[in-house]
């Protein structure tokens, strides 16, 4: 429950750390914006080193099999490009393009993958120049953690029916500064990655703020946010479906995007999503074409049989089968997670 006292006290047990941690830093007249300019350079020049080195065949070579049969989408946190390398970084991936491969800019997570390839650790030169990096990077955090800790804080008094706790949030906008660190381009200074950390934190917190047991793309993310965000709010629940679509669509009319304020939300469309993400329970409602719902988690059947016997004895599923050309998008995602192609 939130604004529980043990809460309260691991969240201030971690402030006095953060702020022995900032002493400690500061104490060596720590320079932010000079220790990111260092930070980026000795990154520029550990690639080029490891490009030259005997290293690069046998380590791009494990990258690119590792990622033909892996992720594509992880490897784009290799790198500080940002949204312009898909296409490219994927074609040299499928292609084992090297030439192509050493013209993006490797940050932090890149090295330390291929050092984890080479046994945990570099060979002499090449592990000092790593950790220089490693330390540099682990100052400009800790630099960044009150940062981490206010917007940690923030989402988390803004959100008061979230399954995640105080220090959950702090440890969620933890995670962005990392991340904020590695894809910052560096044009604008340590100021430019504090403030891409920022932006990335408040994705990580809503991603997990929003985390379903069904696959939702971000536009579905972002919808469930607001629509909890506005239940906790104001203390609404399902059955005020009206109000809900309301402030939703006014939530969206007020953002700065020009495509977000044009888009307006149905009542139906939200009530399926909050339903199928199971937010919406004992309600006793349904969605007005006699198909009715239960709780999303109440549809997984028995484990100890089959998945044809679950369909045949859930009432919910029969009801589904036999409608499956009316099935919304978030209907299919949770038959296909029960096994069907629909």
């Amino acid at each position: 429950m939130k604004n529980h006292e043990s809460e309260k006290e691991e969240f201030r047990k971690y402030t006095q750390f953060v702020n022995a941690e900032l002493v400690r830093v500061k104490a060596k007249d720590f320079d932010g914006e000079a220790a990111f300019a260092s930070f980026v350079t000795k990154e520029r020049a550990f690639q080029t080193y490891l490009i030259e080195s005997a290293l690069w065949i046998p380590s791009s070579e494990y990258f690119f099999n590792h990622f033909n049969d892996g992720s594509l989408l992880f490897a784009k946190g290799l790198f500080r490009e940002r949204v312009s390398i898909n296409k490219a970084l994927f074609e040299a991936i499928r292609n084992k393009d090297r030439e192509a491969l050493a013209s993006f800019k490797f940050n932090f997570m890149f090295f330390d993958f291929i050092r984890k390839f080479n046994g945990g650790k570099f060979k002499v030169r090449a592990e000092k120049m790593f950790l220089e990096i490693e330390k540099i990077r682990a100052e400009l955090s800790v630099n960044t953690l009150p940062i981490a800790v206010a917007r940690g804080k923030m989402f988390y008094e803004k959100t008061p029916r979230s399954h995640l706790s105080l220090m959950d949030c702090v440890t969620i906008a933890n995670q962005g500064i990392m991340k904020g660190l590695d894809k910052y381009d560096g044009t604008n200074g340590y100021r430019g990655a504090k403030t891409t950390a920022i932006i990335v934190m408040r994705g990580y917190l809503i991603k997990e703020y929003s985390a379903t047991w069904i696959a939702l793309y971000p536009v579905e993310q972002k919808v469930l946010y607001k629509c909890r965000s506005v239940m906790g709010k104001k203390g609404l629940n399902i059955k005020d479906i009206k109000e809900i679509t309301k402030l939703v669509n006014e939530s969206f009319a007020a953002e700065k995007n020009e495509i977000n304020r044009k888009v307006q939300y149905e009542e139906s469309y939200l009530l399926e999503l909050l339903i199928s993400t199971n937010n919406a329970p004992d309600t006793g409602m349904d969605s007005g074409d006699g198909r009715g719902y239960i709780e999303a988690f109440q549809s997984v059947g028995d484990d100890t049989k089959d998945i044809s016997k679950n369909y045949e004895d859930n009432e919910t599923m029969k009801k589904v089968v036999k409608s499956l050309e009316e099935l919304n998008c978030q209907d299919r995602k949770v038959i296909k997670l029960k096994g069907m192609n629909v």
